[in-house]
C-alpha cells in the first residue's frame, strides 16, 4: 500500500526550494502562520506576521510582473495562487 506522506526528498526539495526563492520563502510563511492561526485559534497572535509575509508576496509578485520573462514563471504562479488560497 502506498503512504499518502511525502517523502523526505520531496520534503527537502520543498524546503529547499522555499528557503532559496523569496517568493516561495514568503508564501510557505504565510501558509504556515495561517494554518497556525487556525489550528490554535489565536488569529490576533499571528495578525503581524501574517500581513508582513502577504505584503512581501505581493512584492515579490509585481517585481516579477515587471519583466515580461518572469511574469509567467513557476515561482511567480506559485506565489499567486498561494495568495489566491489565502483569499478564499
Amino acid at each position: 500500500m502506498q503512504s499518502s506522506e511525502p517523502s523526505l526528498l520531496t520534503v527537502v526539495r520543498s524546503v529547499h526550494r522555499a528557503l532559496s526563492h523569496p517568493g516561495f520563502l514568503h508564501a510557505a510563511l504565510l501558509l504556515t502562520t495561517l494554518h497556525w492561526a487556525w489550528h490554535t485559534g489565536d488569529v490576533e497572535q499571528f495578525r503581524v506576521p501574517y500581513l508582513y509575509h502577504k505584503v512581501q508576496a505581493i512584492r515579490f509578485v509585481n517585481e516579477q510582473l515587471q519583466n515580461p520573462e518572469n511574469a509567467a514563471s513557476d515561482g511567480t504562479i506559485a506565489v499567486v495562487a498561494s495568495l489566491a488560497v489565502m483569499e478564499v
